[in-house]
């Protein structure tokens, strides 16, 4: 909440703010950007960067990311082999 508090993003929201995001990496080429924050792994909520760290280190086939980009909540998937799901 603090973090939240300190840098303009809303106290009481949980997930996690990405802070920066590599230049040409998958992330960023799928539109991950600073200040977004990902709010869930596969239906897992993450409320810290451990708990992210834990989610994105499960194997799966499929990876569907909740992200709230500030003005609405949206759901990325992409299989493991890098191309986006059915």
């Amino acid at each position: 909440a603090r973090f939240n508090e300190e840098n303009g993003f809303d106290a009481l929201a949980s997930g996690v703010v990405v802070t920066s995001v590599p230049r040409r990496s998958f992330a960023r080429r799928r539109g991950l950007r600073s200040g977004y924050r990902i709010v869930s792994v596969n239906r897992r909520a993450v409320s810290d960067v451990d708990g992210l760290e834990r989610a994105l280190s499960r194997r799966a086939s499929e990876w569907n990311i909740e992200v709230d980009l500030g003005d609405r909540i949206v759901n990325w998937c992409s299989e493991a082999s890098g191309r986006r799901c059915r």
